[in-house]
């Protein structure tokens, strides 16, 4: 693995953009590492790498395919001090809550992808139509920041499972932790072309992504302006879009609820992960509450 190159066509080479980012520790304020920084050229080399990987592996029997992600856990689980310290100084997480909830839970993900992948209906009969599921092609998946590992797994592994194949583009902020994982696909033996990441600038890889015509869909997660940058851009080539946006997670407290427990469960979603969730609860719906009972619950 090295982190001044890019992971296309099954193995580590040098950007075409000749250009580099450094990543810094948000805890202490230091550069700990540099990475490549592609461009659009290394886009096309990535997507038309996964263009040609494509027909075979959509081919591929589904057990062949869950076979491929088995030997990709067991090369995670053998990387995980690395993506612990991975996530340590890209993030600022604790140790303890990012070999659980940002390594450890993928784990657990990944296992239950490969679990639920045979109870997928490829072929459905309705009662007047017949619906035919079939892996749409190459897949540009663009993930934010906050969860550097978890936000990967939940778009490239579904998607290999079902045949598709991946270009990713990780946040330029927490790019470390794909480094380790293009490295445990790259340990695991995948066909070329089948996994490929080209980290790097937003604007300029997203852009690319959504302009190349080698990448049938695009998988977002981030801001909402930003969502409709990227949406809007992949729809001018007709490529089919799949975003995540930002928003405002509702908790409702109804009256006669237990104010004591529902108002530390806000807290705890709040404060999770340094408040860096897209589930925390940030909006509050209080109905039937006096002031002095809430006062006496916070």
């Amino acid at each position: 693995m090295d982190l001044k190159k890019l992971y296309i066509d099954g193995q580590w080479v040098a950007p075409l953009s000749g250009q580099y980012i450094d990543v810094e520790n948000p805890a202490t304020k230091e550069i700990f590492a540099t990475v490549a920084a592609a461009g659009a050229d290394d886009v096309a080399a990535a997507a038309q790498a996964a263009a040609k990987a494509f027909p075979a592996w959509s081919a591929m029997p589904l057990e062949d395919r869950i076979t491929f992600i088995k030997n990709l856990l067991v090369q995670m689980i053998r990387l995980e001090p690395q993506f612990v310290d991975a996530v340590v100084k890209e993030l600022g997480a604790p140790v303890a809550f990012a070999r659980t909830n940002h390594i450890g839970y993928q784990f657990v993900r990944t296992q239950s992808y490969i679990d639920l992948a045979p109870e997928l209906p490829l072929v459905e009969h309705l009662s007047q139509s017949v619906v035919y599921r079939r892996p749409l092609g190459v897949i540009g998946c663009i993930t934010p920041w906050n969860y550097p590992l978890g936000q990967i797994i939940q778009k490239v592994v579904p998607a290999l499972l079902v045949g598709a194949t991946v270009v990713l583009k990780p946040s330029q902020h927490t790019p470390v932790t794909a480094y380790y994982l293009a490295e445990a696909f790259d340990q695991a033996g995948f066909p070329k072309g089948v996994f490929n990441l080209v980290a790097g600038r937003g604007s300029q890889v997203g852009n690319a992504i959504c302009d190349d015509p080698n990448i049938a869909m695009v998988s977002f997660t981030g801001s909402t302006a930003a969502g409709i940058k990227v949406s809007q851009r992949a729809l001018a080539s007709m490529k089919r879009i799949s975003m995540e946006l930002g928003g405002k997670s509702p908790f409702v407290l109804l009256k006669g609820a237990d104010y004591e427990k529902a108002i530390r469960m806000c807290f705890n979603s709040i404060f999770l992960n340094s408040g860096q969730t897209c589930t925390a609860l940030s909006r509050l719906i209080i109905r039937g509450m006096t002031r002095n009972r809430l006062n006496s619950s916070c």
